[in-house]
């Protein structure tokens, strides 16, 4: 059953994700991605629609704030307990779809499980280089610059 529901993610990701940037109906869509620290590396996503690595989040609903969305991606993508978010900074980008992303720090507590997203992996910033979704490097560039 897994398999065949990362296999629906991966076929309902690229399609929308093609679409909407050949037809952007609603504009500049909304998204928030969580930060989230963990033994020496970061909480990623190794997504299961074949695009790379990502920070866990997502898309903001219709009336749903970035930190409420950051929280609600947080446990859907990770299983993880959300305790607290902190901003860090927000972007555009076009790379993909155009987005404007907000950025959080996290914390979280709890044992991470895999979704039909993709499997959580902890990852250090060298690696996140290679594998990274394109239009979250500025988030790999800032936290780069952070920990100089």
């Amino acid at each position: 059953m897994r398999r065949f529901s990362r296999f629906c993610y991966r076929i309902i990701s690229l399609v929308l994700r093609t679409a909407y940037r050949h037809v952007p109906v609603f504009g500049r869509l909304r998204g928030a991605i969580a930060v989230i620290r963990r033994d020496d590396g970061y909480i990623m996503i190794d997504r299961s629609d074949g695009l790379g690595i990502c920070f866990p989040g997502g898309l903001c609903g219709w009336k749903e704030s970035p930190e409420q969305t950051v929280r609600r991606e947080i446990t859907e993508e990770t299983g993880l307990e959300v305790l607290s978010v902190r901003p860090l900074f927000d972007y555009d980008d076009d790379c993909d779809v155009p987005c404007h992303t907000f950025v959080f720090e996290a914390t979280a507590n709890g044992a991470p499980h895999d979704s039909w997203e993709g499997s959580v992996r902890i990852i250090t910033l060298d690696e996140a280089q290679r594998a990274l979704m394109p239009n979250q490097r500025p988030v790999v560039e800032y936290l780069l610059r952070s920990n100089a």
